[in-house]
């Protein structure tokens, strides 16, 4: 699958004063990262967190999905019928276009308004775990865009076990996104994800004096204050 560089459809204006990402491909631990990091009282947003809003019965989403590809993709109780949308991305290239051209903006909608609630409650230094941050291309917008990395094979039993899915269907899914060799030196900070949850806190915490250090100018220290 092809990706192309997509230019950022708002401009970044009222956000907190540094904004962190955290990407990472499939069964990586990029929700754990983002855990951790928590544990040091910065402010958390959640990209699939707000992805589930958009499309929850009266989200702005839905109406539009059930528009564009049919009343089948809902269940009796005007749910999406996520597994049936999942297996549709991965089988029609229509659906999967349809979906990323309805929800991506409206995530990112959504997205700009809650850091700017953020950043008026004075919320500092925010971290924002954002599963597809290089393929949308909304690694512009952040000052430090962090990937979570762990070898395929890990990543792909990761998935099996808390999907519930098959070798198969998690290869599947893996395809779905950018390769790691491309998404790597687009990264800031590279944290691996290979071993115990104690080393990975170890590196974590590692990120976390990269930040307050101030990575980039300087600006951390104020954001941190």
């Amino acid at each position: 699958m092809a990706y192309t560089k997509k230019e950022p459809p708002i401009v970044r204006q009222s956000w907190p004063p540094l904004c962190v990402a955290v990407t990472g491909i499939l069964g990586s631990g990029k929700s754990t990262v983002t855990r951790l990091l928590a544990r040091f009282g910065l402010a958390i947003v959640d990209c699939d967190s707000l992805a589930r809003d958009v499309t929850s019965p009266g989200g702005e989403a839905l109406v539009r999905l059930k528009r564009a590809l049919g009343d089948h993709i809902l269940g009796l109780d005007g749910t999406m019928k996520r597994s049936l949308v999942l297996d549709m991305m991965l089988s029609d290239q229509h659906a999967r276009h349809v979906l990323e051209q309805v929800i991506h903006p409206l995530v990112l909608k959504a997205l700009d308004k809650e850091l700017s609630q953020l950043a008026s409650d004075g919320a500092g230094v925010t971290v924002v775990e954002v599963p597809l941050l290089f393929e949308v291309g909304w690694h512009a917008y952040f000052d430090i865009n962090c990937l979570v990395v762990a070898p395929e094979p890990l990543c792909i039993s990761r998935i099996m076990k808390r999907n519930g899915v098959d070798r198969k269907t998690a290869e599947q899914w893996m395809k779905l996104q950018m390769p790691l060799e491309e998404k790597e030196p687009l990264a800031d900070y590279i944290i691996h994800n290979d071993g115990t949850l104690d080393e990975l806190q170890r590196r974590v915490d590692k990120f976390y004096h990269y930040i307050v250090l101030g990575s980039k100018g300087g600006l951390n220290a104020q954001a941190l204050s």
